[in-house]
């Protein structure tokens, strides 16, 4: 029987074989706060899910100042208000304003295979106001697009003002045992 912590030259491996093709998350872009059990942070691979998201500007609707709220069926109205108000503590977060539209949706989905896999339950995604632009904010539209459509996320809303406001968003993150695929 092998010690807790130790691992298999086999599963060392395996290991090595996943993560032969992946980057490294920028840590500027990333900040995962203290927890109880660090260790547990493990990237995940999916597969069979795409490594890309799409984005239609023309259903684009948002405004730099919209608010956005998103929660799926089971979600309590209890627990909903309190990340609506900022309540629930912020485990991680991600800045992608100023990135690429590409770059930012497979960080993303980076972001969230990590925190899901180190148990964080909620996250910060500063995904910008987009007022340098005479359109409507494509990142902001994109997260609308996105989110909903990622199992990992249970909810979202649009952040308090000393978070980043309409600019970012406060994410409910499922927890690894219930994810279903």
């Amino acid at each position: 029987m092998k010690a807790v912590g130790q691992i298999s030259d086999e599963d060392r491996a395996l290991f090595r074989a996943e993560i032969t093709d992946t980057t490294p998350i920028d840590p500027v872009n990333i900040r995962v706060s203290d927890r109880p059990n660090p260790s547990a942070i493990r990237r995940v691979s999916h597969p069979g899910r795409p490594r890309q998201l799409y984005y239609e500007p023309e259903i684009a609707t948002l405004s730099s100042e919209d608010l956005v709220q998103f929660a799926r069926e089971g979600i309590q109205r209890k627990t909903l208000r309190r990340l609506r108000r900022g309540q629930v503590e912020i485990d991680a977060q991600i800045d992608l304003h100023h990135l690429k539209l590409i770059q930012a949706g497979e960080l993303l989905l980076e972001f969230l295979e990590t925190c899901q896999a180190g148990r964080l339950r909620c996250a910060l995604v500063v995904h910008g106001k987009g007022k340098r632009s005479n359109k409507p904010p494509a990142m902001k539209n994109a997260m609308q697009q996105w989110l909903p459509t990622l199992p990992q996320v249970l909810a979202y809303c649009s952040a308090q003002p000393r978070d980043g406001g309409s600019g970012a968003l406060y994410l409910l993150i499922k927890s690894p045992r219930n994810q279903r695929n």
